[in-house]
C-alpha cells in the first residue's frame, strides 16, 4: 500500500496539524510496518525530516497531480473538513479537488479523525452530497456530537460516518509537568468578531500579577506563522499591555518538543484546540477560553468542567488563574475519558484498514466515464489556476466598489 495523506495546511507552520499527521501515521504503522506513507506539506523537507514520512510533495497543483498518481490510497487527514466556516473556506474547496483527483485516478479515498462545524447553506450540501457521500469510503469524525452534525447540519449518510479522536490523541509522550513559575499564555485572532477580548485578559493578567508577582509569562505560539490574523500579533499586542516578565515563543517546534516546551508551565491558558489535547496528553494544567464549538466538544471529551468564554469578564478570568495555582487538579483532563479518546483515536486507522480490505470495491472505481472526464478538468492546472485569478478579481472589484 503507498497511502497519501492530503490535510490542509500540513508543513504551513501549525503544530496541531502536524500532530495529527503524526498521529495517525502512528497508528497506521502499528497496523502495518511495510505500509508506504506519502503526504502533501507545505515545506516537503521540514515534513520529511520532523515526521520522518518517506515520500512528500508540495502542496502545489503540479506536485498535487504528481502525488495522487505514486498513492495506492488517498486519505483527507485531521482538522474540521465538514465546514464552510468562511474564515476558513479552504478546507471544503480543498477537498473536492482531491475527490476530484481520486475520481479522475480511480483511487479510494477516505477522511480520517475531523470535525464538523459550521454548515449553513444548501451550497454546501450539494457539494457534500456529490463529492463527501458519493466518493469517500469512510469518514471517521472525532467526537459523537461532529457525526450528529454531519448528519443533521450537512445531511451525509449516517452509514459512512464512525466515530475515531483527534489523531494527536495518538502521540507517544514521554513530557511531563515540571512547572518553573512560569505561565504560558496562547491566544488567537478573531478579527472583528470579539473586540475587546484582548484588553480584558491583559487586565486580568496585571490583577493576577499584584497578587502573584512570583510569576512570569510566556506567549505561547502553536501556530507560528506571523500574518495578522494568526496567533503572534495579538499575543505581543495583548502581554505589551502586562505589567510582569514576558517573552513570546514562536518558533516552528516539533509535536513531541513542542508538547516538552509546554511542561515547564505552572498552567497554559488557550485559546487552541490543540494546545488542550497537549497539555491534557502530559498532564499540564490548561485553562482554557471557548472561541468555537470544538473547544467546548473537546473539553466535553476531556471530561473537562471548567473554561471561559470570549464574554468571560477579567474578573472571572483572574478567578480561573488563581484557581489554577491553587487547585491546577481542576484543569486536568479526567484520567478514564483521556484513556477512551486514545482507544478512539486507534480507531481511525482500524476502521480504514476493515474498509480498504477490498481494494476492489471502492467508489470512485464505479464512476461513468463522463465524470470521470469532469473530475480531470476541475483538479486541472488550469481550472484552478483560473479559479485563483477570479476570486481575485472578485476581491478587487469588492474593494473598488466599497471605496
Amino acid at each position: 500500500m503507498k497511502i497519501l495523506f492530503c490535510g490542509c495546511i500540513y508543513g504551513a507552520g501549525n503544530i496541531g496539524d502536524d500532530a495529527i499527521l503524526e498521529g495517525l501515521v502512528t497508528e497506521f504503522r502499528n497496523i502495518d510496518s511495510n505500509v508506504q506513507i506519502g503526504a502533501i506539506s507545505f515545506t516537503p523537507e521540514h515534513t520529511q525530516q520532523i515526521l520522518n514520512i518517506e515520500n512528500v510533495w508540495k502542496n502545489d497543483f503540479r506536485s498535487e497531480k504528481e502525488a495522487i498518481k505514486w498513492a495506492t490510497h488517498i486519505i483527507l487527514g485531521g482538522a474540521t473538513l465538514i465546514t464552510e466556516n468562511p474564515i476558513i473556506k479552504y478546507p471544503l474547496k480543498h477537498c473536492c479537488r482531491i475527490i476530484d483527483h481520486a475520481i479522475a485516478n480511480k483511487k479510494p479515498i477516505s477522511m480520517l479523525g475531523v470535525g464538523a462545524s459550521n454548515i449553513r447553506t444548501d451550497k454546501a450540501r450539494k457539494l457534500f452530497r456529490n463529492y463527501y457521500n458519493k466518493y469517500l469510503d469512510i469518514i471517521t469524525v472525532r467526537s459523537e456530537f461532529d457525526r450528529h452534525q454531519a448528519i443533521t447540519k450537512g445531511r451525509l449518510n449516517s452509514d459512512l460516518l464512525k466515530i475515531g479522536a483527534d489523531g494527536a490523541f495518538s502521540l507517544k509522550i514521554s513530557a511531563t509537568w515540571q512547572p518553573a513559575n512560569i505561565i504560558g499564555v496562547s491566544l488567537v485572532s478573531e478579527g472583528n468578531d470579539h473586540i475587546g477580548y484582548p484588553e480584558k485578559i491583559a487586565k486580568a493578567i496585571n490583577l493576577f500579577q499584584s497578587d502573584f508577582p512570583e510569576f512570569a509569562y510566556e506567549g505561547v505560539c502553536s501556530e507560528t506563522r506571523k500574518a495578522t490574523h494568526f496567533d503572534y500579533p495579538l499575543i505581543k499586542e495583548t502581554l505589551d499591555s502586562v505589567n510582569g516578565e514576558w517573552q513570546i515563543q514562536d518558533d516552528y517546534k516539533s509535536p513531541q518538543d513542542f508538547i516538552q516546551y509546554l511542561s515547564k508551565f505552572n498552567f497554559v491558558f488557550t485559546m487552541r484546540m490543540h494546545i488542550l489535547v497537549f497539555c491534557s496528553l502530559a498532564g499540564i494544567p490548561c485553562v482554557t477560553m471557548i472561541r468555537e464549538q470544538k473547544m467546548e466538544n473537546m473539553l466535553n471529551s476531556l471530561g473537562m468542567q471548567e473554561y471561559l468564554t470570549m464574554n468571560s469578564s477579567e474578573n472571572e478570568i483572574l478567578e480561573q488563574f488563581k484557581l489554577a495555582v491553587n487547585q491546577p487538579e481542576k484543569f486536568l483532563a479526567d484520567e478514564s475519558n483521556l484513556k477512551n479518546l486514545k482507544v478512539l483515536a486507534k480507531n481511525n486507522a482500524l476502521l480504514w484498514f476493515e474498509t480498504n480490505k477490498n481494494t476492489y470495491s471502492f467508489k470512485t472505481s464505479q464512476v461513468p466515464w463522463s465524470r470521470r472526464c469532469i473530475a480531470r478538468y476541475n483538479a486541472s492546472l488550469i481550472k484552478n489556476i483560473t479559479r485563483a485569478y477570479l476570486g481575485q478579481l472578485k476581491l478587487l472589484l469588492k474593494k473598488i466598489i466599497n471605496k
